[in-house]
């Protein structure tokens, strides 16, 4: 009746959707889960407060990759971002690629500009639209405007590397986050902080904590644990001559 090569992947999958819907009940339930605070968030705060001293902008970009998860938590971000930018009255300019993202993007801006009663300061204008000349154009915004700091976070690629080369010129505070591996080399070595994987859902919920934020990072959190306590076990079992875990987590 199952598939042999899929049984591991499916217990695993079914401990994370157990363990997702148990901790984001009893999240609702007023149990509360500790999420640390991330040091990237202090830099973020930090940055926008320097761009405030030096009476210059702050850059924001999304990068250049495909809607996914990582830009509902850049979503979250950006609102952190632009309550910082709306409560100092500090200029916020963000470069986008994506059109499906350009609504959401005005809309938060907007409400953080809102709810700090400063829509006088809330320039539209700076919500850029660049589609398939993004990159040159993100590049050219920054040196243009000579940002005093700039956030990439989201689903990123090469772009990521244009832009931190770009905003360095200028001494700029930089933070990065995506979730793409083959870019965090990139971002380590580029920027003043960064959300690591996964660590920018763990800030999104620990900045709009709800069942489903704080339910799904517990579960990742939890059955990562169980599978690096299995492989340490697997590892020890095959020294011993015990080879059957190992054998069913390859499948």
């Amino acid at each position: 009746m199952f598939n042999q090569r899929v049984i591991f992947q499916f217990c695993v999958l079914a401990a994370f959707i157990a363990t997702f819907y148990y901790t984001g009940e009893r999240f609702r339930r007023g149990f509360k889960f500790g999420i640390r605070p991330l040091d990237a968030l202090a830099k973020m705060e930090e940055a926008v407060g320097r761009a405030t001293e030096m009476g210059k902008p702050i850059h924001w970009s999304y990068g250049a990759g495909a809607l996914d998860a990582q830009h509902f938590a850049a979503f979250t971000l950006l609102e952190y971002a632009a309550r910082l930018c709306a409560k100092y009255d500090t200029r916020m300019i963000v470069s986008i690629q994506l059109p499906e993202v350009v609504p959401m993007t005005e809309e938060i801006i907007r409400k953080a500009y809102q709810e700090a009663d400063k829509m006088d300061s809330f320039r539209p204008e700076d919500i850029r639209f660049w589609g398939g000349s993004h990159n040159p154009a993100m590049i050219g915004t920054i040196s243009r405007e000579q940002v005093a700091a700039n956030f990439m976070i989201g689903n990123l690629f090469h772009e990521s590397i244009l832009g931190i080369e770009a905003a360095a010129r200028y001494n700029a505070i930089q933070v990065g986050g995506t979730t793409n591996t083959h870019q965090l080399p990139f971002l380590a070595a580029g920027c003043d902080s960064m959300f690591i994987g996964a660590e920018m859902f763990a800030a999104s919920a620990h900045l709009q904590p709800n069942p489903t934020r704080v339910g799904s990072v517990c579960a990742e959190d939890w059955v990562t644990r169980v599978m690096v306590a299995a492989m340490v076990v697997g590892t020890i079992l095959v020294t011993a001559g015990n080879k059957v875990l190992a054998d069913l987590m390859r499948k």
